[in-house]
C-alpha cells in the first residue's frame, strides 16, 4: 500500500509524479489469486474517478502503446497521427 501524506503546513499545490510499470499481482490473505492491477486499469480507475468527482482529466504522460489519451473508443492508430520516421544517419542528404 503508498500512501501520500502531504503536511497541513503546506501552503502550495502539491505536485505527485507517479511511474507505473508491469503489474501488481494481489492475493487474498489465504494466498488466493484476488486480481491484477497494471497502467492501463490505474489511468482507466484514475479518469473514472476523476471525472465522478468532477475534477476534469486527470494529466498524465503516455508511453509506448498506451500514449493516445483521450481517444476512449477510438482505434489508437486511427487517431495517433504517427508516422514512423527514418532515423538520422548523421551524414547530409
Amino acid at each position: 500500500m503508498h500512501t501520500l501524506v502531504v503536511p497541513e503546513s503546506n501552503t502550495e499545490n502539491t505536485v505527485l509524479f507517479v511511474r507505473v510499470a508491469g503489474t501488481n499481482i494481489n492475493f487474498t490473505d489465504d494466498a488466493q489469486f484476488h486480481s491484477l492491477l497494471d497502467a492501463s486499469s490505474l489511468r482507466f480507475l484514475t479518469d473514472t474517478l476523476a471525472e465522478q468527482q468532477g475534477l476534469g482529466p486527470a494529466p498524465c504522460i503516455g508511453g509506448g502503446a498506451a500514449d493516445v489519451t483521450g481517444t476512449r473508443g477510438l482505434n489508437p492508430r486511427a487517431v495517433s497521427g504517427r508516422r514512423s520516421r527514418p532515423k538520422p544517419t548523421g551524414r547530409s542528404p
